[in-house]
């Protein structure tokens, strides 16, 4: 069985009912009531320089004295009763029903209608600025520290720019003072950057870097990835496992396969998507993923007719515990808007396939939609469907679509698929129960 994402795995959640999201047409006074407010917010807000949980409410909401709305629902993200957030931070921003004014009601002078209400006081730790994390500029790396008390996800790795506890940092300081220098690194000029990005060479493989901080941002991530996940960056490994899967295909084919250069938010997804799976990595032991690779293109089929594929974006081997990622899914946005996000989501897809594969039966007997591992319901009308096209595939693609949205984008999945997602709650939260979890 094959097991890929293509650049044609488009998702597609169920449309919610109008009953669904709480609507009515009801009239009444509570009809009045609810015809004076407005539903605002939902989504997310990154924090920028000079913000605060007021202004952001404001924004938000029209209404800066909903700081605390924004504060409640964030208690990792924001410390100290809500006067340290920092830059950088992304927030989440509840919906919320707003009071609106009265029609012909007008604040403006010499016109009709209630005078304008005074200003709402706001609470000073509302207007509390949002601080910056502590820069970092060091021989092996750059930095923006977090104070170890600072308890929500850190803000996303840009540029070059890793984000770190002050633990994390200082384990990185020590670890530097042995580390073996990296000659086409260390080679770099510290103010180097490139208008195009360049390929330099790191553990042994072709990358592509701006600046001489993403190199060793890269060499760092590589370095976690062999010695705490024990997984093997190895692309030439990718290539030997599409040739022993597609063994039927011409050899004017094969002969096209060739490892391709990992772009620096490619590694960056890669190990995103690896922390999402921490607990079931280990050094020692084998759990399905032993090498991760970039590799140009896949084969469609392994017939006689088989050719590249330039649409497969990512694809797990499982006779040689190998995920292997290409050039189809570098610029793809084919379930999310966001290319980073999408990266990452078709790592985890792949990563899913050798990490939970254990986990397939018992996912299709709790969801319900499917009969065994390939074959749905004869009547699916009332069972909770995939939330993808491509989940509809089989039962473990369709895990593997549900894990990829349960850590990019949970609402989503939770909402669509409850069953799917409880299911998975329960297997991810049983991870941090393991005897040898990380």
């Amino acid at each position: 069985m094959k097991s890929r994402r293509t650049t044609e795995s488009t998702a597609s959640p169920p449309t919610a009912s109008a009953s669904a999201m709480g609507m009515n047409s009801g009239a009444g006074n509570g009809a009045a009531q609810d015809a004076l407010k407005k539903r605002m917010g939902g989504g997310t807000w990154t924090v920028a320089a000079g913000d605060t949980l007021s202004r952001i409410a404001s924004r938000r909401y029209g209404n800066a004295a909903l700081w605390e709305t924004i504060r409640d629902s964030n208690p990792d993200r924001v410390q100290d009763g809500g006067r340290l957030i920092y830059v950088g931070t992304e927030l989440d921003i509840p919906e919320v029903d707003v009071p609106q004014p009265a029609a012909g009601v007008s604040g403006a002078a010499g016109t009709s209608g209630a005078a304008a209400a005074p200003p709402v006081a706001v609470d000073p730790i509302g207007e509390c600025p949002a601080q910056l994390p502590d820069a970092r500029v060091t021989a092996f790396g750059t930095f923006e520290v977090y104070p170890d008390d600072y308890e929500g996800l850190l803000p996303r790795s840009h540029d070059g720019v890793q984000m770190v506890r002050q633990a994390r940092f200082l384990e990185l300081e020590i670890e530097a003072e042995t580390a073996t220098v990296n000659p086409d690194i260390d080679a770099l000029a510290e103010d180097m950057s490139f208008a195009t990005p360049e390929t330099v060479v790191i553990a042994g493989e072709q990358v592509r870097v701006a600046s001489k901080a993403e190199a060793q941002h890269v060499a760092q991530m590589f370095k976690e990835i062999k010695e705490v996940y024990g997984i093997h960056v190895d692309s030439q490994a990718g290539v030997d496992a599409v040739k022993a899967r597609y063994d039927k295909v011409p050899a004017t084919e094969i002969e096209k396969l060739r490892t391709k250069e990992w772009e620096y938010k490619e590694v960056l997804a890669l190990h995103s998507a690896l922390g999402h799976f921490a607990p079931l990595l280990d050094t020692q032991v084998n759990r399905g993923v032993r090498s991760v690779s970039k590799v140009h293109q896949s084969i469609n089929e392994n017939e006689a007719d088989g050719h590249v594929d330039r649409k497969t974006m990512g694809e797990y081997f499982g006779n040689t515990d190998n995920v292997s990622i290409f050039t189809a899914g570098t610029e793809s946005t084919t379930d999310f808007e966001d290319n980073q996000t999408q990266l990452e989501a078709t790592a985890i897809h792949e990563l899913a396939h050798g990490l939970m594969e254990k986990e397939v039966t018992g996912y299709w007997q709790a969801t319900g939609y499917w009969k065994n591992a390939t074959t749905p319901v004869k009547d699916v009308r009332n069972a909770e469907e995939p939330l993808t096209t491509y989940g509809h595939t089989n039962a473990s693609e369709d895990l593997s679509e549900a894990t990829m949205f349960y850590f990019t984008a949970p609402d989503t999945l939770s909402y669509s698929c409850p069953l799917r997602y409880a299911y998975i709650d329960r297997v991810v939260t049983g991870w941090s129960k393991q005897p040898d979890a990380r």
